[in-house]
C-alpha cells in the first residue's frame, strides 16, 4: 500500500503555518516498526490559493521519531 488513512482529529482553524493534528485510521508500518491505530500524526499546513496541503516530516511512536516525507 502506498497511502496512509487518517482523519483530522479535532476542528481547527487554519493559517499558513499551522499545526494540522492528524489521527490515524489504521496500524502503519514505518521501517519495520508498527505505529498503532489511533496514533497522533501532525504536519504543518500551507495554503496556496484555494488550496491545502499539509506537509508531515517525521512520525513520533513510543520512543521512535520517524523521519518521512508526506
Amino acid at each position: 500500500h502506498n497511502s496512509i488513512e487518517a482523519v483530522v482529529h479535532e476542528q481547527q482553524v487554519l493559517v499558513n503555518g499551522s499545526v494540522v493534528k492528524f489521527r490515524l485510521v489504521n496500524a502503519i508500518y514505518i521501517n519495520g516498526k508498527l505505529v498503532p491505530e489511533g496514533s497522533f500524526v501532525y504536519g504543518i499546513a500551507l495554503l496556496k490559493g484555494e488550496r491545502l496541503t499539509v506537509e508531515i516530516n517525521s512520525i513520533r511512536s513510543a520512543t521512535n521519531l520517524f523521519t518521512v516525507k508526506l
